[in-house]
């Protein structure tokens, strides 16, 4: 199943109360399977620089056919 353009959306929304439960501000980018970008937005008070880290985070992550963290420990795991 693809993901569709209301799915994208709801989790943005699902994402942003969530960080504003915990008091943070954050960017998001919601790609497909394809890593094509669906839908993107930064929160008031998220870093103008968050758009591009949350954008080639989600592409990464989605190429690599995994989670955003599962990558980070991966890097942590082999650094070269």
């Amino acid at each position: 199943m693809s993901l569709k353009s209301a799915d994208a959306l709801a989790i943005l929304t699902a994402a942003f109360a969530a960080a504003d439960d915990m008091g943070v501000s954050i960017t998001v980018v919601v790609v497909d399977a394809g890593a094509r970008e669906l839908v993107s937005a930064r929160m008031d008070g998220a870093g103008w620089f968050t758009p591009g880290i949350a954008r080639s985070k989600a592409m990464t992550a989605a190429t690599m056919g995994s989670d955003s963290g599962d990558l980070a420990d991966l890097i942590e795991r082999h650094p070269e």
